[in-house]
């Protein structure tokens, strides 16, 4: 990413792919997948992957 902060590949389909360690919105790392230029997107503009901790319940 021109800011420094993230990955991006344009795949051939015209998906672009974009891997941030930390999301502005929330800190986690997240994917974002847009597919609105690929041929193959079914309807499908975009979507965004958080992946977040998962906290351990303190009894396991």
């Amino acid at each position: 990413m021109s800011n420094g902060k993230g990955t991006i590949a344009k795949l051939a389909d015209g998906t672009i792919v974009s891997y941030r360690k930390v999301s502005s919105s929330d800190g986690t790392p997240a994917v974002d997948i847009n597919i609105k230029n690929s041929k193959e997107s079914g309807g499908v503009k975009q979507q965004k992957i958080h992946f977040v901790k998962e906290e351990k319940d303190k009894n396991d």
